[in-house]
């Protein structure tokens, strides 16, 4: 698979998808596709956040509580998120927990773009 995406984030069935079968787990998939050769890999997984697995190991980060509107947009809004942390320097870590606030904040409000918050937007 190679290194060439770091991270790599994917959903659940995206996960699934490129190992090729169901998941027995979000983490072990995500030990899984990084023993493929990525450096490091997020697996979202909704309401219940996500899983990761770096040169550090496993960790997981639980998802805000929000009461969804539309989930439209909130796994892109998750993914430029923490691109933008990761591009800024911050540990992919500290990203990840920065990208489920976005992704909750943007699941309260309607629509894709129109979701996200700014700079001055109070995130969950």
């Amino acid at each position: 698979m190679g290194g060439g995406a770091d991270p790599l984030v994917v959903n659940e069935h995206e996960a699934a998808t490129l190992l090729g079968r169901a998941l027995d787990s979000p983490a072990a998939a995500a030990r899984e596709l990084r023993g493929l050769g990525v450096r490091s890999v997020v697996v979202t997984l909704g309401a219940a956040g996500l899983v990761g697995h770096d040169e550090h190991g496993a960790w997981s980060q639980p998802a805000r509580h929000v009461t969804p509107v539309d989930t439209t947009g909130a796994g892109d809004a998750f993914a430029g998120a923490l691109a933008a942390r990761v591009a800024a320097g911050h540990g992919l870590r500290e990203a990840s927990a920065h990208a489920t606030r976005v992704a909750a904040y943007s699941v309260t409000r309607l629509g894709a773009q129109p979701s996200y918050p700014g700079p001055a937007d109070p995130l969950p």
